[in-house]
């Protein structure tokens, strides 16, 4: 525990959460319950996460959060941990407490030799830079728009289920199409299971066969906003020439009921589809994601070929 200007800096400890969960209410004007925090902090199957706490007068004020998530970095499974959830309370900014609370948290995580990656908006990430990060690249979205009716090609398989539940097949194919980038989050069966949960949120997985063999897998949700389809993780074997034909076609099906308008996937030139993407149509839109990782990692040359995917952003 530390103290400074009056402002006690300590880690998260039991029944915290009730408190987090209020101080996040307040600050993103949205409703966040604890069984959600529960999912979130206490579920996750790769272990214990890390969050640090800043309390004046015994009231909480602000939040550094972060959750542990597994990367192969160089062939090697390595821990880092993904910062999200960063809130000072409106009566408390401008009090350097955002900066101490970040350097609080990143000092526990680092001192074991872990690393940190991170997705800050644009109101927060002057904050990440000014404290031992680098901003290592923007991440872009590209969109298709949906202007016409999608039929399934009847030669290839194709299943659909609005089921969440994850198969060691799908593990399999999913980490062998990642094995040619240096760094990239670790598909694991009970971590996919537990990240994509149908209690938490709508996804949707659609897969297609050649031959009873998995050779493509789509997982997305919707969102009513604009009505998109965000692909969370796209996979494919380049074994036909429409795969990603069919996927698309077989996740707009997956949402026929909810009338997508547009398709949305992370993309960067280096990923494996991201040609067939521009083929197919997909244009790069305005929205771009910042991504940031800790000075331990940033130094690193393979750091360039990382892949991420929807997936793997704060998007719960």
């Amino acid at each position: 525990m530390q103290e400074a200007e009056n402002f006690i800096y300590k880690s998260y400890k039991k029944n915290d959460e009730y408190k987090i969960v209020n101080l996040f209410q307040k600050v993103f004007k949205k409703k966040f319950d604890i069984t959600k925090w529960k999912w979130i902090f206490k579920k996750n199957p790769n272990g214990r996460n890390i969050i640090s706490l800043v309390l004046s007068k015994k009231k909480l004020i602000a939040q550094c959060a972060s959750i542990k998530i597994n990367f192969i970095f160089n062939n090697k499974k390595r821990n880092f941990y993904r910062i999200q959830n960063f809130m000072v309370h409106k009566n408390y900014r401008i009090k350097k407490i955002a900066t101490k609370s970040l350097k609080f948290l990143t000092s526990k995580i680092v001192k074991n030799n872990n690393y940190i990656i991170t997705f800050p908006n644009n109101n927060s990430i002057k904050t990440f830079l000014k404290n031992g990060f680098k901003r290592i690249f923007y991440v872009y979205t590209y969109e298709f728009s949906l202007n016409k009716k999608y039929k399934i090609k009847k030669k290839i398989d194709v299943k659909n289920s609005i089921f969440i539940k994850f198969k060691y097949e799908d593990v399999k194919f999913m980490n062998e199409c990642l094995k040619n980038y240096d760094i990239f989050n670790l598909r694991a069966k009970n971590y996919l299971n537990w990240r994509y949960s149908i209690n938490y949120d709508n996804y949707k997985i659609s897969r297609i066969y050649l031959n009873k063999r998995i050779i493509g897998l789509v997982i997305a949700k919707f969102y009513k906003i604009d009505k998109s389809i965000c692909i969370c993780e796209m996979f494919y074997k380049k074994e036909t020439n429409n795969s990603l034909q069919l996927l698309i076609d077989s996740t707009v099906s997956n949402f026929k009921k909810n009338k997508p308008r547009i398709i949305k996937i992370w993309s960067m030139t280096h990923f494996y589809f991201h040609k067939d993407l521009l083929r197919y149509g997909f244009k790069k839109n305005t929205f771009k994601t910042n991504v940031c990782t800790y000075k331990n990692l940033s130094k690193n040359k393979g750091i360039r070929n990382m892949y991420l995917s929807m997936g793997d952003s704060d998007v719960y």
